[in-house]
């Protein structure tokens, strides 16, 4: 298997860049696997199921009729890879052959070979990471971001426009994502959501996709979403292209007003791959778990939660949110609203938003309780492994049970014809 070489790769050269791509692509095998743990080899485009063919070479989803001269299924292998993957990441990073004296030139044939695998598998490894071709940009070693304490008011242009404000002076700072808390577009207030209609809240959103593209910055913005009689709690991803990349839906309430959300997904943020969970979802580790398995090592939180006057609820969110980026070893990007001057505000929250490592701890100090404060940093992302994630698929009893769980997670493309969702 190309990742074993890989594996080789690293060892020889004493650069870990190699192993990179290595958690989501053991994600996407242990997803596709057959019930018995092997693999096919072949599966379709799109739907991931396994393809044979016939003795007569006729194409099939079926093992029923297949020749004998050809081993359609093979070990996976898998385990032993993840073991010498893990082995590898905690060990210290250098060559095992010495470099040459200075002035020294190495021609051997073997040196010429490695070379040539090194350019091979470094494409390839693009493609694992990004699902396009090796001509695809390599996912960037870092990512900036930026959590943005945004305070609502219930005039839709006014925040628009400041929206856009931050925009502008994240794009400025150099960050590449901006993120806005829960509602962030009408406020969280369900008397203000009512009143927004479907015609306003697009016209919101173009204004926004417009100054993304005019930045070239990403934005995630919380939203209500209307969809015939539907409303949804949304979060909006949208481009630097000025276009609407992935629509995320709450999933677990605490509102009256929305619609449940029913679907998880993945999605690229400058090829580095990001879920989404907005408030109450925090509390479900399964909503945060299933996308890491299937290659989000970023996860972005919006939320409004409840107010100081709720004071019990302030550590328990701190917590649990801490706990989702340490049982998942991913990084997450934290933005809440702050506390207003009426504490009874239902949009008035408590801050404190935050950037959470892998590790659990804080990059940066946390945000006030009371000011729009502003987070930014550059996220190693060598650092998310989702290391803890991903022994779940094979160690104790629910391996089957995860994977396939992870068949109900939607892998979004940054394709430039999407422009909703």
């Amino acid at each position: 298997m190309r990742m074993a070489t890989v594996g080789w790769l690293s060892r020889v050269t004493g650069d870990p860049r190699f192993l990179e791509p290595t958690p989501a692509t053991l994600s996407y095998y242990r997803c596709i696997q057959l019930p018995d743990g092997r693999l096919t080899q072949f599966y379709e485009l799109g739907t991931d199921r396994p393809l044979y063919f016939t003795k007569d070479y006729q194409l099939t989803y079926s093992d029923a009729d297949v020749p004998t001269h050809y081993a359609f299924k093979v070990s996976s292998k898998l385990d032993r890879i993840e073991r010498e993957f893990e082995k590898l990441t905690r060990q210290p990073w250098q060559p095992l052959a010495p470099a040459p004296e200075s002035g020294t030139a190495r021609t051997d044939n073997g040196l010429f070979w490695l070379t040539m695998l090194m350019a091979f598998v470094c494409g390839c490894s693009s493609w694992l990471m990004t699902g396009e071709s090796s001509a695809a940009e390599p996912v960037p070693a870092t990512l900036r971001v930026t959590a943005v304490q945004f305070r609502s008011s219930r005039d839709l242009s006014e925040n628009v426009t400041r929206i856009q404000q931050f925009l502008r002076q994240a794009a400025g700072d150099q960050s590449r994502v901006v993120v806005f808390p829960e509602c962030a577009l009408t406020a969280y207030d369900e008397e203000a959501v009512a009143a927004v209609t479907a015609e306003e809240l697009q016209a919101a959103e173009d204004a926004i996709a417009e100054t993304c593209r005019e930045a070239k910055i990403y934005a995630i913005v919380g939203t209500p979403t209307r969809d015939g009689e539907r409303l949804y709690n949304s979060a909006v991803v949208f481009t630097p292209r000025g276009t609407v990349l992935e629509r995320y839906h709450k999933v677990q309430l605490a509102e009256r007003w929305p619609t449940a959300g029913e679907r998880l997904s993945v999605f690229p943020i400058d090829g580095v791959p990001c879920s989404i969970i907005i408030c109450h979802d925090e509390r479900y580790p399964e909503l945060v778990r299933l996308p890491v398995l299937a290659g989000a090592r970023v996860v972005f939180y919006l939320s409004n939660e409840s107010g100081l006057r709720s004071e019990r609820k302030l550590e328990p969110y701190r917590a649990q949110i801490v706990a989702r980026a340490v049982e998942n070893g991913v990084f997450i990007v934290h933005a809440n609203a702050p506390a207003g001057p009426d504490l009874t505000d239902p949009s008035s929250s408590h801050g404190q938003s935050r950037l959470i490592a892998p590790d659990g701890n804080l990059i940066g100090p946390e945000a006030s309780f009371f000011g729009e404060d502003v987070l930014t940093a550059s996220l190693e992302l060598k650092q998310a492994t989702a290391g803890n994630a991903l022994r779940s698929l094979h160690r104790g009893p629910l391996g089957d049970w995860w994977r396939e769980g992870l068949r109900r997670v939607e892998i979004v493309s940054d394709d430039p014809g999407t422009t909703s969702r």
